[in-house]
C-alpha cells in the first residue's frame, strides 16, 4: 500500500506538470498571435484547474504515514509541492503581465459601438 500511494502520487506530480505545460503552451499560442487571447484565456483556466486538482491530490496521497512509515520522505514532499506551486504562481502571473499589456492595449471594438447604436435607434 506505502509504494502504491507513493507511485499514485508521483503520478498526480507528473499530470500536474503536465497540465502546467499545457497551460504554457496556451499562453505561447495566444502571445504569439496563432489564437485570440480569449480563446487563450479560455482554454487556459480549466488547464489550471485540472493542474490545481492534481497538485492537491498529490499532497493528498503522499502526506502521512502508513505503519509508521512516512508515505513519501517530508524533503521531497516540500521540494516538488513548492517547485509546483511556483511554477502555477509563475504560469498565472505571467497570464496576468499578457492580459494587462496585451489585451488592455488594444483597441476598442469598433462594430460593437455601431452595432449597439443601431439597436438604440
Amino acid at each position: 500500500m506505502l509504494h502504491f500511494r507513493r507511485t499514485l502520487g508521483i503520478i498526480c506530480y507528473l499530470v500536474m506538470l503536465a497540465a502546467d505545460a499545457a497551460a504554457l503552451y496556451v499562453i505561447y499560442i495566444s502571445y504569439f498571435g496563432q489564437i485570440t487571447y480569449y480563446h487563450g484565456m479560455l482554454l487556459f483556466v480549466p488547464i489550471f484547474i485540472v493542474s490545481y486538482w492534481f497538485a492537491t491530490f498529490f499532497m493528498q496521497l503522499t502526506g502521512g504515514r502508513i505503519h509508521g512509515r512516512r508515505i513519501m520522505p517530508m524533503g521531497v514532499r516540500v521540494f516538488l509541492n513548492t517547485l509546483g506551486t511556483i511554477f502555477s504562481i509563475a504560469l498565472v502571473g505571467f497570464w496576468g503581465y499578457i492580459y494587462f499589456t496585451q489585451l488592455m492595449n488594444e483597441p476598442a471594438n469598433q462594430n460593437l459601438a455601431v452595432n449597439t447604436l443601431m439597436l438604440i435607434k
